[in-house]
């Protein structure tokens, strides 16, 4: 049987794969509007497979190398830590931010219900 090499055993390693996935995760939460709108106006010049697959590429890039700086730095299980921390993180923050918008939507329409009744009224 032939061994793998070194490195490419390494990224084959549950541990990492995870690390990866949590990291990617995290930062779609906190950039994915921005990328998502940027793809959305350069849709119409590509397909819509393309544009998902470009649209995902950028996260599991800045994951991966999250990932392997914090697996150099320290070891593997502190990578996953900091990864599930991060992403949990940044889903708290998120929800901040979605709720921010709903309530700014909210008063926005309120306000207009109030015009709309002072005209007519």
């Amino acid at each position: 049987m032939i061994a793998a090499p070194e490195w490419l055993a390494s990224w084959f390693n549950p541990a990492t794969l995870v690390g990866v996935s949590f990291w990617t995760l995290g930062f779609y939460l906190i950039c994915g509007r921005w990328i998502n709108r940027w793809i959305d106006r350069t849709a119409r010049a590509i397909p819509e497979a393309l544009a998902s697959l470009a649209s995902t590429l950028p996260f599991l890039a800045a994951g991966t190398t999250a990932e392997v700086l914090w697996e150099t730095f320290t070891s593997p299980s502190w990578a996953i830590s900091y990864s599930v921390l991060t992403c949990a993180g940044l889903g708290i923050f998120r929800l901040g931010q979605l709720d921010n918008e709903a309530y700014e939507l909210k008063i926005k329409e309120q306000q207009e219900a109030e015009r709309k009744r002072q005209e007519g009224g």
